[in-house]
């Protein structure tokens, strides 16, 4: 149980300081969705490759976000479950896997797919040069038309006891067309489609940053619950092995006292 309840504490620690993370990026996104909604409010007919569908190729890329190890209960069971109840809706040669974590990598190659991007070793933590490059990796092949839509499978993270595998789409950019009840109107420098273009940008590298820490959170929450309810199964187990063997050994001394009394009164007889 000392094993186990180490990995606890790790995995608490792991928790507090990520979730710190996605309380903030949580804000800052909804600031930046709030901002596009009310630019796109000025000009709704605006058209950016961002936003348009591709040519229909029938073709889309899934990203799955995963665990790289083991030990977090139901986690990865539940978003392998999810992501390949989405797969099957679209030909197998279809689909562009993209694996965040070694147990999707692991799960998507035993069942005959080709991923063609794996990100491994990240262990529940956000790292910028990943980031930026899986960021720079769907936008490319959205931009070049090589698929229709792109897609981020992972966990949602709603509290420490409830999580939700979630399919969200990332391209083409879904901006609601629902004017905001108090627009705000802004003034532009230098023009509209350059600050559009920049705020695209930033836009959608804040929203894989956010899905991402999304999943990590749940990851390191549900590995926490597993790990403690691991060290309480550990401590019963200690507990029950320790009263059984007290009454072994109460059986034991008994039973050679008994022995003694039989002998003494055998002998006094």
């Amino acid at each position: 149980w000392k094993i186990t309840r180490a990995m606890e504490m790790i995995s608490v620690s792991k928790l507090r300081r990520i979730q710190d993370l996605l309380i903030v990026m949580r804000s800052y996104f909804g600031k930046t969705d709030s901002l596009l909604e009310n630019l796109f409010a000025e000009r709704p007919d605006f058209s950016h490759p961002l936003l348009n569908a591709a040519p229909n190729t029938g073709g889309v890329a899934v990203c799955v976000v995963t665990s790289d190890s083991g030990l977090c209960g139901l986690y990865n069971h539940r978003i392998l479950k999810a992501a390949a109840d989405f797969i099957s809706r679209y030909p197998a040669d279809k689909v562009r896997v993209i694996a965040v974590g070694r147990k999707g990598f692991s799960y998507f190659k035993r069942k005959g797919f080709v991923v063609e991007r794996a990100y491994l070793g990240l262990h529940g933590r956000l790292q910028q040069g990943v980031l930026k490059e899986l960021t720079v990796f769907l936008t490319d092949i959205f931009l070049k038309k090589e698929i229709d839509e792109v897609y981020m499978v992972y966990t949602r993270f709603q509290s420490s006891m409830h999580y939700i595998p979630t399919i969200d789409r990332l391209f083409p950019i879904y901006v609601s067309s629902v004017i905001p009840a108090s627009p705000a109107y802004y003034l532009f420098e230098p023009d509209y489609p350059q600050l559009l273009d920049e705020l695209l940008g930033v836009y959608v590298s804040g929203k894989i940053r956010l899905l991402l820490l999304e999943a990590f959170t749940a990851e390191h929450s549900e590995r926490t619950i597993a790990m403690k309810s691991a060290t309480d199964n550990a401590k019963d187990l200690i507990e029950g092995l320790i009263i059984f063997k007290n009454k072994v050994r109460q059986a034991a001394i008994t039973k050679d006292v008994l022995e003694v009394v039989s002998t003494v009164e055998a002998l006094k007889g």
